[in-house]
């Protein structure tokens, strides 16, 4: 059992069932998460690309037309913005790569086209959650080649340009947009090795 802090075992004594049901959501937690990182551990490092960290400020679409997908930040601040066609690319082109979550996202993705209004891409999360890191990671692969827009919420405009920070290493690559700053915006775990 796990070791449990003072005021996590009087919670605990008081509310039993929900106790078991969060050290089994925990439990459940790191056991898929170890899964994950597994398919992922063989070496980060891609040795055309610099080592280490860099950063670079990346130019958007500055207009996009209805209907379009679209995907929240985590904060609902900000939207990344996606024509299906651009969308549908970048997944066939991962899609042809062998990228087999990919695969399954056009698939569904596909059913859905021609869209008759905006969708937002998290309903194909609802549907599988396995469809998060391949949405990511698409979403990011867009918003590297300019190919996508930036909704602020705030200001109710499309952004013109956002920074982004690459990071490769022997054991983790990874791409983060930030909007307005410090905000993340999204994020893609490309590698992770322990």
């Amino acid at each position: 059992m796990l070791l449990l802090k003072g005021h996590e075992r009087n919670h605990c004594a008081q509310r039993p069932a929900i106790c078991v049901r969060s050290m089994i959501g925990v439990t459940a937690m790191v056991l898929l998460l170890g899964a994950h990182q597994r398919t992922f551990a063989s070496g980060c490092l891609v040795t055309d690309m610099p080592r280490g960290e860099s950063r670079a400020s990346v130019g958007l679409m500055e207009k996009i037309a209805d209907p379009y997908f679209y995907f929240r930040s985590f904060d609902y601040n900000f939207a990344v913005l996606v024509i299906p066609a651009s969308l549908r690319g970048a997944l066939e082109s991962a899609a042809a790569n062998g990228n087999k979550d990919a695969k399954e996202l056009l698939a569904l993705v596909t059913k859905d086209l021609p869209l008759d209004r905006n969708t937002d891409l998290f309903k194909y999360v609802l549907a599988d959650s396995y469809q998060l890191s391949a949405i990511q990671r698409t979403l990011v692969n867009l918003l590297e080649r300019g190919e996508a827009a930036v909704f602020d919420a705030e200001t109710g405009r499309l952004l013109s340009t956002i920074s982004g920070k690459r990071v490769n290493s022997d054991h983790v690559r990874s791409r983060t947009f930030y909007a307005s700053g410090k905000t993340v915006l999204l994020q893609s775990l490309d590698c992770i090795e322990n």
